[in-house]
């Protein structure tokens, strides 16, 4: 992804048990650490290693990342500064005999945009006013995507399954919202 989007990862500790590429055996997967200064990172679960689409059950956690550390990319591809807001996420995902289930729950606290970036070339989104329809009276958007389908299928596209479940969470709260 251009640009580059570098966050510090400090205090980084992981383990990796029971690794092999036995068929039906998955190691333990565990790691934590201190992103970006005051948020956190928290990583749980199994992997198997014998066929990378198969077994797999691994949660991970960021806790209080400040949103300004993602302006790099948030100015590339969608023409505004951040100057403010905290960002969590709860990724899980399983995988069995090629299906895969993933739930990814975004939350952002008191998002604050700033100016528009001068001569952005991309297309403008309009997201002062997503974040307006998105947002709670708390100031908080609490979404989860949730993607499932056979990595062993020729019709598996990563990136198609993303869109299907944006598209879906975007449906929802345009019906809701009406």
């Amino acid at each position: 992804m251009k640009p580059n989007l570098k966050v510090d990862i400090k205090k980084f500790n992981a383990t990796l048990l029971g690794v092999s590429n036995m068929p039906d055996r998955s190691a333990t997967v565990a790691a934590d650490g201190v992103v970006a200064g005051t948020g956190s990172l928290r990583a749980k679960g199994r992997a198997s290693f014998d066929d990378p689409r198969c077994n797999h059950d691994v949660a991970v956690n960021f806790r209080n990342l400040p949103l300004t550390a993602f302006n790099p990319a948030v100015m590339t591809f969608a023409g505004y500064q951040i100057v403010g807001g905290r960002l969590s996420l709860n990724l899980n995902y399983r995988s069995k005999d090629d299906d895969l289930n993933g739930s990814n729950q975004i939350i952002i606290k008191q998002v604050k945009l700033g100016d528009e970036v001068p001569d952005f070339k991309g297309k403008k989104l309009p997201l002062g006013l997503a974040i307006a329809l998105l947002e709670d009276s708390d100031d908080t958007i609490d979404v989860t995507i949730k993607i499932a389908g056979n990595v062993g299928s020729p019709e598996f596209s990563a990136s198609g399954l993303v869109w299907q479940a944006i598209s879906n969470v975007i449906n929802e709260y345009c019906y809701c919202a009406i």
